[in-house]
């Protein structure tokens, strides 16, 4: 039964697409996480810094998903490419004011934390989504 599972894994693309698969919903799950902690976090006035903190491909730049993350499901527009051995996403916001909001450090950093959590669930996250690959 495992033989066949393997033979089928490798006749379907091969064993190195189903691994790229997986690091690319983990890097884009990854993001996503990242994110909700972001904006569980964030300091609300408006509202808008939230809305605005989102999940993108990397080779997208700093402001092209603007306009579909302001229209738009977000999650539409993520498809990270393979590049040199890895997916990257962007998780943030386009806003000029997200930078320096989160700079001032204490309870209005709602990034770093987030960073963490990320690194926290890197390896049970990729892990998952070995498991679904294979």
């Amino acid at each position: 039964m495992i033989s066949t599972s393997i033979t089928q894994t490798m006749t379907m693309g091969g064993i190195h697409d189903n691994i790229r698969r997986a690091w690319a919903r983990t890097a884009i799950a990854l993001g996503e996480r990242g994110v909700a902690d972001m904006k569980g976090r964030v300091h609300r006035l408006t509202g808008t810094l939230s809305r605005s903190l989102h999940v993108s491909a990397k080779e997208k730049g700093h402001e092209s998903d603007v306009g579909q993350a302001k229209s738009s499901d977000i999650k539409e527009t993520i498809s990270p490419n393979w590049d040199k051995g890895s997916y990257d996403v962007l998780a943030g916001s386009w806003l000029p004011y997200a930078g320096p909001e989160a700079g001032r450090g204490g309870s209005h950093d709602f990034f770093t934390p987030a960073v963490e959590v990320v690194k926290r669930n890197v390896e049970s996250t990729y892990k998952q989504a070995l498991e679904d690959e294979f």
